[in-house]
């Protein structure tokens, strides 16, 4: 084997590790984070404190606020837990929270949210459909 195939060989099962791009905003702080968040997509950086030190992303998240009357959006990465797709979360009376967790590049926004539910929607009217 010549020496070019071997690089060519070696080069090729050299796999690169990169960090997930997440949007990271909020619309309290940044209005723009509930329909115009594109410009605040960001890489997930390692943690630098807590008990999840050094610890990388291992997706991204949009947490949907209601407490009261008001409506609040956070874009996130997420260093725990696991796939959500609107998962209630009820605190006080006046406070319940939708959680929405996935693993892929920008896969917080509203459109790929929005698909995952299409997605999840369409494997349960073909679960329905065998019986």
């Amino acid at each position: 084997m010549n020496t070019v195939t071997l690089a060519a060989l070696l080069a090729c099962s050299v796999t690169f590790a990169s960090a997930l791009d997440c949007y990271q905003c909020d619309d309290i702080k940044n209005p723009e984070c509930l329909s115009h968040y594109e410009k605040h997509l960001k890489p997930c950086e390692n943690l630098t404190f807590g008990k999840f030190i050094d610890k990388e992303a291992i997706g991204c998240r949009k947490i949907v606020q209601l407490i009261g009357e008001t409506t609040s959006i956070v874009r996130e990465c997420a260093y725990t837990g696991e796939k959500y797709n609107g998962k209630k979360i009820t605190g006080t009376s006046a406070v319940t929270i939708y959680l929405y967790q996935c693993s892929g590049d920008k896969c917080n926004s509203a459109t790929a949210l929005s698909t995952s539910l299409g997605v999840a929607a369409l494997a349960v009217a073909a679960l329905f459909a065998r019986f």
